[in-house]
């Protein structure tokens, strides 16, 4: 991530370039790669290590960071999605279509 972009992450987590400034640099090159037009490019963009990354960011919890409620939420995984089985014994239903050119089915044994 560029050094600019830090501003979409929550504000304490700004320290962690200050504490990696070789590895953010300011400005970096652009591979036009035979195009005319600078968004065309490919922004070369240094890979950063990761682990020092992990690093310092155990290190800002260790000395007391605490993200708010909100960043908390919109850093976790959170998803749910729904499970359909088939039960023969089940009694079954029938299942309406909400397409136009299919017909209703008779016997619908699924639960969800």
């Amino acid at each position: 991530m560029p050094l600019r972009s830090f501003h979409l992450l929550p504000p304490e987590y700004k320290q962690i370039p200050a504490m990696m400034m070789e590895q953010y640099p300011s400005n970096f090159d652009v591979d036009l790669n035979g195009k005319t037009n600078a968004w065309e490019a490919i922004v070369l963009i240094p890979f950063v290590d990761e682990s020092e990354v992990i690093a310092n960011e155990k290190t800002l919890y260790d000395n007391g960071l605490q993200l708010i409620d909100s960043d908390r939420k919109r850093n976790s995984i959170a998803f749910e999605y729904y499970m359909y089985k088939y039960h023969s014994q089940n009694v079954p239903k029938q299942l309406k279509s909400t397409l136009t050119n299919f017909t209703d089915q008779l016997h619908d044994f699924t639960t969800c």
